[in-house]
């Protein structure tokens, strides 16, 4: 760190101890003038009694939306509006009742998901509603009392979750994309995916906010912040506090009994969980009641788990790579198997493709605060030796040495299947065998081949030829080599699956672009060839046996014959089960499915 931006900064408190002085020496850390630490005044009695902390990091706020938080204790009310577009969200915690409003035409569909019941209410039709054009969010939402009031009056159009009339669909959807990215991305496909979401995101509010969260409102009574996410990076949040006061005795309950107070601004606003996790920390501090979470501070998984969770979830940046530790550790212990985490593996690296690398160290500073205002305690002692090994690149989880993994997730990422390869290859002796994780690897692409698929293996520069349709005919494909098939089929058997591979259409684009990959990502020592005929997973290698040869053999019987395109008459199947959780398992095309981009 270059001197001339290290700049001095506020204490919030003077230091207990010289411990944590004399690590900040040792550890050659300074606090830049990207990050300061800053008092809180409060609304209620303006003491400064608890302190904050923010990393002013320009390059780890991907999630970042224009997306407010608004929440009222007193009622349990919660909003989630944006502005600019005039979508809004409230949820009602008391009446179990959300409504998802349209700010520009003042129609309103309110939700209750413990029912499945709903109700749609045209604009202009009750003054109850929201109207952007008379009166701003906040003040509607200052003066909104309970969403009771729409039900109890018999007008609108009824309905159930089951069975819901498009033009509500349509008008849901159109509010509700500009709150969430993953509904925004479901709006040309079937929209009743988008009430599946939305109740997953309703019901999972009620779960949190009715059982461990139960109380949270009073720690920060009423007020608005940024929402540094949408409404799956709110829930994912909502998820990081409950696990973190699931370390505590007594939960939420110890927390109001101490007084200790929340500000929801510096953890659903905070760029990443670190951030979150240490604004947290901070407040138990202002009370000293830091030994409340004793048993969270020194076990190094549940803070790599609550990290992840208090940023959201999300695969971005530095709550990415807590999230993805995560999972690593997540697949040591038996908890996913290895192609859910190549999918997670892959979400990540698309994500943090333009990120470059991570300077960790940045966002440490703030726990070397929690330490220096502790008084380095024994409470905190896991969290000193948790920051000392992440300082210096080092990470080992029961013997599992996880360094050179943390390395290549905090050097950036490049090429991106590259990347890929390289993170499997550097967990060979530890999670995953490589004779597992690369044919797995391969098994996960050859799956991917359907319209979101398509694009994901365009991202990791994998190609496939598309008609001027932007479709994907793979029987035509096929066709081509149709009077080889007896022979492949037979080579099949025979165990050749690498000559096998490396020919066939599309299948073939794939295979030679992983073997590109492991060549250059392990400086030519692993060949993707003697790899699978010597040391592949032989379950894993079955299965892409069984993917090939169903479609093959489909091919062969003509059931694909009318073609495999969205313009085809007639369809063309072909199953490859896979146990893991990121892929299909299966394939369908024709009339059944249209490939495309």
């Amino acid at each position: 760190m270059n001197r001339q931006q290290v700049t001095s900064i506020l204490l919030c408190a003077l230091l207990t101890t010289s411990f944590a002085h004399d690590l900040l020496r040792a550890k050659h850390l300074a606090l830049s003038s990207r990050s300061q630490l800053h008092h809180q005044d409060r609304a209620s009695g303006g003491s400064q009694d608890q302190c904050s902390w923010i990393c002013k990091s320009s390059n780890d706020n991907k999630n970042s939306t224009s997306l407010q938080l608004f929440f009222n204790a007193t009622i349990e009310l919660i909003g989630i509006v944006n502005v600019e577009a005039k979508s809004a969200l409230v949820i009602d915690i008391k009446a179990g009742l959300a409504a998802v409003l349209n700010g520009t035409s003042g129609s309103a569909i309110i939700v209750n998901v413990l029912d499945g019941t709903g109700l749609y209410i045209e604009g202009g039709k009750f003054n109850k509603t929201w109207l952007a054009a008379k009166i701003s969010f906040e003040a509607y939402f200052k003066q909104l009392e309970s969403l009771e009031v729409f039900i109890k009056l018999n007008i609108g159009e009824k309905f159930t979750l089951k069975q819901i009339t498009d033009h509500i669909l349509q008008e849901l959807g159109e509010i509700l994309k500009h709150l969430s990215v993953e509904i925004a991305q479901n709006l040309h496909g079937d929209l009743k995916v988008i009430v599946g979401l939305l109740e997953g995101v309703l019901s999972n509010v009620f779960k949190l906010l009715r059982g461990p969260l139960k109380g949270l409102l009073q720690l920060v009574g009423s007020g608005v912040t940024h929402l540094a996410g949408d409404i799956h990076f709110f829930i994912g949040v909502l998820e990081g506090l409950a696990t973190f006061v699931g370390h505590i005795a007594g939960g939420i309950g110890e927390l109001i009994k101490l007084k200790i107070e929340l500000d929801l601004g510096l953890i659903f606003g905070a760029v990443n969980g670190v951030q979150a996790l240490v604004n947290l920390l901070l407040a138990l501090v202002s009370k000293g009641a830091i030994h409340l979470v004793a048993g969270l501070l020194n076990n190094a998984e549940a803070l790599i788990e609550v990290i992840a969770k208090l940023g959201g979830g999300i695969l971005h940046g530095v709550t990415g790579v807590f999230k993805l530790l995560g999972s690593i550790l997540s697949l040591l212990n038996g908890n996913i198997k290895i192609d859910a985490f190549i999918s997670f593996l892959i979400d990540f690296a698309i994500s943090n493709k333009d990120g470059g690398s991570i300077d960790l160290n940045v966002h440490l500073e703030g726990f070397l605060k929690v330490i220096e205002l502790s008084g380095a305690s024994n409470d905190s002692k896991g969290l000193i030796e948790f920051v000392h090994n992440l300082q210096q690149g080092t990470l080992n989880f029961n013997g599992v040495d996880l360094s050179a993994v943390l390395k290549g997730l905090l050097g950036g990422v490049g090429n991106l299947l590259e990347f890929v390869v390289g993170i499997l290859l550097k967990l060979e002796e530890h999670a995953v065998k490589i004779g597992t994780a690369i044919p797995a690897l391969l098994l996960h692409l050859f799956q991917s081949v359907s319209p979101a698929g398509l694009q994901i293996l365009a991202k990791l520069g994998i190609n496939i030829d598309v008609d001027a349709n932007g479709h994907l005919d793979i029987v035509k494909a096929f066709k081509g080599i149709i009077f080889k098939i007896p022979k492949i089929l037979l080579a099949l058997k025979e165990g050749d699956i690498s000559k096998v591979l490396e020919d066939l259409p599309i299948f073939g684009t794939i295979y030679n672009a992983v073997a590109k990959a492991v060549k250059k990502a392990s400086n030519g020592t692993v060949d993707l060839k003697k790899l699978l005929s010597r040391d592949g997973d032989k379950n894993v290698i079955e299965q892409i046996k069984n993917l090939i040869e169903g479609i093959l053999k489909s091919v062969v019987s003509g059931s694909g014959s009318a073609g495999g395109s969205s313009s085809g008459g007639g369809s063309f199947e072909a199953s490859g089960s896979n146990g893991g959780s990121g892929a299909s398992g299966g394939w369908s095309f024709g009339n059944k499915f249209t490939i495309g981009v």
